[in-house]
């Protein structure tokens, strides 16, 4: 079988849709099967991520020169007419990952929501098909020590302005030492990073990709609503115990939930158990396994 990947990523929209495709296309090359990987960014570890995985790098704009794929997967908030136009070259299949972010469907494509929002929208959805990559699964495995008092903030990969407010804000509200660890530091291998985050007491995050990776570590979560369409999201996610759901442009709320679940070992405990229950880290293994049965049926 052969696949070709398409995801927007960059620092201002973050790496989510870039992380949760990748670690589709590892589970593929894990299986026997050839990858291609569209990129469209300058950062060099993202690619080199992608070629330590098995997986081959293309130029979007040559796609037209490579032999056909069996499925062509796209995961973007908007993906450009100019693209789909380009993907349909060949008879693939398209297939479109989905979440509440997107805002242009792809006529006559098959899609994947891997969140639990309309569980009829697609041909898969709900939690049980969250994107965690092989790396979070090791991390899993491990079950790091969870190491009291220790806050970790990440927002959209590390770095922006509204981590460093958040950080600042709770240092200065709750008198405690916040850590702000950064994927950005070494994309090609988010060992470290991950490491640091499942240490932590709490973890305040965006409510995009990393609050199903926090769940599936059992790490307990303020969730941050960064974007209109994240809200919905964190608050099935705070309704189903795995978060306490806060606001951007409410610093207090922030606060508030990081010294709730701080003050409670039990409400803690609790969260980090019912997280991994709800999201056991199996749903590109489950997405694969479609795709398999889709390419067998009609081979």
């Amino acid at each position: 079988m052969r696949v070709s990947l398409h995801a927007a990523a960059s620092k201002t929209i973050g790496w989510g849709h870039y992380f949760r495709l990748c670690s589709l296309g590892e589970e593929l090359v894990h299986r026997g099967h050839e990858v291609l990987f569209a990129l469209a960014s300058e950062d060099k570890g993202l690619a080199e991520r992608l070629r330590r995985s098995g997986i081959s790098v293309v130029d979007p704009d040559t796609m037209r020169g490579f032999s056909p794929t069996d499925f062509v997967i796209v995961d973007d908030y908007e993906p450009p007419a100019e693209l789909l136009e380009v993907l349909r070259v060949g008879g693939a299949q398209l297939v479109q990952i989905v979440d509440a972010g997107v805002t242009r469907r792809i006529p006559g494509a098959l899609v994947v929501r891997p969140d639990p929002l309309n569980l009829a929208d697609g041909e898969l959805s709900g939690i049980e098909f969250a994107m965690i990559g092989a790396d979070i699964r090791r991390q899993m495995e491990v079950r790091a020590v969870r190491v009291d008092g220790v806050i970790s903030v990440v927002i959209g990969g590390g770095g922006n302005e509204i981590e460093e407010k958040i950080a600042r804000h709770l240092e200065f509200s709750l008198g405690i030492q916040v850590t702000r660890p950064r994927v950005v530091s070494d994309l090609t291998d988010r060992s470290e990073f991950l490491h640091q985050v499942a240490g932590s007491s709490v973890c305040v995050v965006g409510a995009g990709t990393s609050l199903w990776e926090c769940a599936a570590l059992g790490i307990p979560a303020v969730s941050l609503v960064v974007a209109k369409n994240q809200r919905a999201q964190a608050e099935w996610a705070q309704d189903n115990g795995l978060c306490i759901a806060a606001d951007k442009d409410d610093l207090n709320s922030v606060t508030s939930g990081v010294q709730k679940l701080l003050e409670s070992t039990s409400l803690r405990e609790g969260m980090s158990r019912r997280g991994r229950e709800v999201v056991d880290g199996r749903g590109v293994c489950r997405i694969a396994d479609w795709l398999q049965t889709r390419y067998e049926q009609h081979a």
